[in-house]
């Protein structure tokens, strides 16, 4: 896949415009427990996402005792022809980019850590209905790297809410005007110690949108060489292991446990197209 990817990085130029979605939660009489289940797994582990939250979120209000505040609620007008319900299949793929209209917006802060968007929506029906978005940084990168004897550098990483260690990938946030080429290079190499001369996206996915809106990149990396260690931040528990895409596909066969973003990533490996390179001058 990564000579694929280098035989035709020379006509790829650019990412192609990806239109904005969207994405609204419906967490139902469960939405505290779904939250309480995310932070868990999230804060103080999830390096990149934590330590990005402090600062982009609000804070507690001073002097409250509750985890939650409610903030920025307004009211919005709402276009009634926008509502109506499609009459056809065909009618609903025209519809599928245009988003539920909002009638009312807040804001939730669990800890200062978790942003949750709730929203109040006007159905085709005309009934209304509360959905809860958890709010994070939008965009995310997952790296598959290879070394130069075409080894995948892994890692297995304790996430809380499962109690195990998930064979998974590096990756983490795109800081605010980062290009996700550069956030590949700097997670695998805060992650793993490694790396790369060679960057390709091969593509996009949004992992979990019944809960969260962020997007995740997919990014191939190539001739990734250990050149230090990790760089690991308080809380952050993983290993590193390096595994042929035969071994991985076995061990996942087999049962190992794995993060399902690791799979979405390996679909992609061998499905994909590179949508942009970039070489890398290490000064390390």
């Amino acid at each position: 896949m990564m000579a694929r990817i280098a035989g035709r990085a020379q006509s790829a130029t650019n990412i192609p415009s990806l239109s904005k979605r969207n994405t609204l939660a419906n967490l139902g009489k469960s939405a505290c427990g779904l939250l309480e289940s995310y932070l868990a797994g999230n804060v103080g582990h999830d390096r990149r996402t934590c330590h990005g939250w402090g600062s982009h979120y609000m804070s507690r209000s001073e002097g409250s005792d509750s985890g939650f505040t409610r903030a920025t609620t307004k009211q919005v007008e709402v276009n009634e022809a926008a509502a109506s319900s499609p009459a056809s299949a065909q009618e609903c793929n025209k519809e599928a980019e245009k988003p539920v209209p909002v009638v009312k917006e807040s804001h939730i802060v669990l800890d200062a850590f978790l942003k949750v968007r709730s929203e109040t929506l006007l159905l085709p029906d005309g009934k209304t209905m509360d959905y809860l978005t958890v709010l994070s940084r939008p965009t995310a990168v997952v790296i598959l790297a290879f070394t130069p004897d075409n080894k995948l550098v892994l890692t297995q990483e304790y996430r809380h809410p499962t109690g195990k260690y998930l064979l998974s990938s590096p990756g983490g946030l795109v800081d605010p005007n980062e290009d996700p080429l550069t956030a590949a290079a700097r997670e695998l190499r805060e992650e793993t110690g490694y790396e790369a001369t060679e960057y390709a996206v091969i593509g996009e996915s949004w992992p979990a949108p019944g809960i969260i809106e962020q997007k995740v990149i997919f990014v191939a990396a190539k001739n990734a060489i250990q050149k230090g260690v990790p760089a690991l931040e308080g809380g952050e528990m993983l290993c590193t292991h390096l595994r042929s895409l035969e071994e991985a596909r076995s061990d996942i066969l087999a049962g190992m446990p794995t993060d399902g973003i690791l799979l979405t990533g390996l679909w992609y490996l061998e499905h994909g197209e590179p949508l942009v390179t970039k070489k890398v001058v290490s000064n390390h």
